[in-house]
Parts: structure tokens; C-alpha cells; sequence
């Protein structure tokens, strides 16, 4: 295994750890129940897929592509019957969300119709036709009503729909929350909602640029989340890596090569 690894030499013998191991989280680490991401090698180096009920911070850099990985994600949580929740980014529509999972051969519309997939909406932009009852807006809130709204209709509703058997998986864009609601707002409120959200048991990727948001938010945000998946551009190549996970693991960097198939990216 490469790295510089730390060799405590005693009369018992040589005890080596390896540099690619943080500290367990006994806690998950030990849940047996995973998600799947779709992506072989990345479910492969976060021990099966992310755990249930954890909180993941996907860092993307500002020229990477993460459009196949959000793709495979979402595919994947269709087809195990879970529910989606997505928080929207500035950049993406619900048009466009629709467009790339129906790239992966999955209709979002059925889920709507089941009511397992529901949009919050920072943005007043125009909607597809019948789907306004699927998507919160919250434009036009002041960060207390947002809590509210949050607090009293959001998580309730999942908490409700969970304890009628539907899992759930949420997305994210932490960005979008810091552009339109405040750093702040962020280091005072986002701790609590990772915390309900895990409590119900919901799996969230939280998608972010560390860059972006500064080292303060950056390293509150590797503190509470559970695992930390990077991805970079350097030079002609992309990379990803996983830097924090449950079971103490971290991988090596891989390179994100484009393929023909599903899911159109591979780690290699």
C-alpha cells in the first residue's frame, strides 16, 4: 500500500498503521445497510456504498464534471424504490435533472406521481407543467421561515413517509444555500439539519466547492459530515478520492476515465 505509513516497534513485534485509515466510526461503520452510488469501483471503496442514514460531502472543483456521477446516484435510488429529496442549484433545473437521469434510462415522473421526489427551489424559475405540487419554493423566504419551512413541513414529511417504509436519499447544493442565505446561515444551521436528516435515517450528499465557500465552511464541513468524496481536474485528467468515510478508509486518488455504457465513468 503506497503512503508513509507509521511503524511502532516494541518487544511485542512491529505494529504498523497504514496511512490510508482515519478513526472508525463504530456507530456507522457497522450498519450493515448501504447505498449504492451505480458506480462499481467508488461503492467498492466506501465499503459497499454509502451507509445508510450518513452525511457525505461530495468537494467539486470548479472545472470538474460530476453531471455521471449525480446521474448514476439518482438511477440507482429509483430503482431501489427510495424517495429523493433535491435541493437545487443555480446551475441546475429540474428540466435539466430530468434530462440526465433520463440519460440513464430512469423517468423522474413516476416518482413524482408517487410523491417520493420533491425539489426545493432557492430561484423563481419556470416549472414543467404538473409539477408544481413536487417542488417547495423558497425564494422568498427570510432564513427564519426557511428554518420553519424546513423544520415543520420538510423533514416532518420525510419523517412521516419513513415511518410508512419509504427511505429517502437527499442532494444538496450547499453553494446555492451559501449565495442565497449567508456563510452564517450555513455554520449556525446546516449542523442541526444534518442531525434530523440522520436521525430520520435519510442519506444526504451535501455537493460543494471548498474553494468556493472558504477553509472555515470547508473544514466545518469535513468536521460533521461522515465521509468526503473530492474530485479535481489536473491538467488533462479528472481524479476522485475518497478522503473521509465511516469505516476509517481512505482510498488512493483514481482517474475519472469516460466510457460508452453505464455509467458513462469509471475509476480507474
Amino acid at each position: 500500500m503506497e503512503g508513509e505509513h507509521i511503524f511502532d516497534i516494541s518487544d511485542d513485534g512491529i505494529y504498523v498503521l497504514p496511512a490510508a485509515q482515519t478513526v472508525k466510526d463504530q456507530y456507522l461503520s457497522d450498519r450493515e445497510e448501504k447505498v449504492k452510488t451505480g458506480i462499481s469501483k467508488l461503492d467498492h471503496v466506501l465499503g459497499g456504498g454509502m451507509t445508510r442514514g450518513a452525511v457525505y460531502v461530495l468537494d467539486t472543483g470548479s472545472k470538474t464534471n460530476f453531471r455521471e456521477v449525480i446521474g448514476a446516484i439518482y438511477e440507482e435510488r429509483v430503482k431501489a424504490g427510495d424517495g429523493i429529496l433535491s435541493l437545487l442549484s443555480g446551475s441546475q433545473t429540474i428540466h435539466e435533472l430530468r434530462s440526465l437521469v433520463s440519460f440513464f434510462g430512469t423517468e423522474l415522473d413516476q416518482l413524482k406521481e408517487q410523491k417520493k421526489l420533491y425539489f426545493i427551489e432557492h430561484y423563481d424559475r419556470p416549472l414543467p407543467t404538473g409539477w408544481e405540487d413536487a417542488v417547495f419554493r423558497v425564494w422568498n423566504m427570510t432564513n427564519e421561515e426557511y428554518e420553519g419551512f424546513l423544520r415543520n413541513q420538510c423533514f416532518s414529511m420525510l419523517k412521516d413517509s419513513k415511518s410508512k417504509g419509504t427511505n429517502w436519499f437527499a442532494s444538496y447544493d450547499l453553494n446555492t444555500v451559501i449565495n442565497e442565505r449567508g456563510t452564517d446561515y450555513v455554520l449556525t444551521s446546516f449542523a442541526k439539519e444534518a442531525a434530523v436528516l440522520r436521525s430520520i435515517g435519510v442519506t444526504v450528499l451535501v455537493l460543494c466547492n471548498f474553494k468556493e465557500v472558504g477553509e472555515q465552511v470547508a473544514s466545518f464541513l469535513e468536521r460533521i459530515s461522515n465521509g468526503v468524496i473530492q474530485t479535481w481536474v489536473d491538467g488533462s485528467y479528472q481524479y476522485l478520492q475518497v478522503t473521509k468515510s465511516p469505516d476509517g478508509q481512505i482510498s488512493q486518488p483514481y482517474l475519472l476515465e469516460s466510457i460508452e455504457e453505464k455509467p458513462y465513468i469509471r475509476l480507474v
